[in-house]
């Protein structure tokens, strides 16, 4: 910390985006999305273009994503914090009944997806003063299937935005998991956090 009390870590972001799927239909926003937010955060947030890693379309292997979650978690300091962004297919396991994200080299073979739990078990050593994970595909909800989907607007941000112990949580040590899932026209976000100190 600074004696401004500004983090002093470095602000790292690992974008995952896949348009191309050799089985499933292609998609056309992920890459654009993740360049999108990749810029916004440069330009309006100031991350350095040396703490920003795309793994996109061929790139956004099994072993790529794997290796790079893992080579996070060995590599961040605790004043330094991480954005993952993922934008692809997602699907659903229908003999454990878990999300899985699907990778470039998809496969109707479940060996060669990234199961949600898997992820979470890479992520939940990390010792990064903050992790915030944002997963644009289907069933991201199941990352955190207990959690109760709340209707976001407005109204309910700015509510919740105003009590001071978001505030203080936002500045701990936290890892935030955000998941969107598109259902009947309505957006909900699931959120979980939990502290990393």
């Amino acid at each position: 910390m600074t004696d401004s009390g500004r983090p002093t870590g470095r602000f790292h972001l690992l974008a995952i985006a896949i348009d191309d799927y050799e089985h499933f239909e292609p998609l056309s926003a992920p890459v654009g999305d993740a360049e999108a937010l990749m810029d916004f955060l440069m330009n309006r947030y100031g991350f350095l273009q040396s703490d920003i890693r795309m793994l996109c379309n061929k790139e956004a292997t099994r072993s790529g994503i794997i290796g790079a979650l893992r080579g996070y978690a060995e590599q961040l300091r605790p004043d330094d914090s991480l954005l993952i962004y993922y934008s692809g297919h997602g699907h659903l396991d229908s003999l454990t009944d878990e999300g899985s994200y699907m990778p470039a080299e998809e496969s109707p073979d479940a060996s060669t997806w990234i199961n949600n739990h898997e992820v979470l078990r890479i992520i939940a050593p990390m010792q990064a003063r903050h992790v915030l994970l944002i997963s644009d595909s289907c069933f991201a909800g199941t990352f955190f299937p207990k959690t109760k989907e709340a209707g976001i607007d407005d109204a309910y941000l700015q509510t919740a935005f105003a009590r001071k112990s978001l505030r203080r949580l936002l500045r701990a040590p936290t890892s935030l998991f955000l998941t969107l899932t598109l259902n009947m026209m309505a957006i909900h976000l699931s959120i979980s956090f939990w502290s990393n100190s």
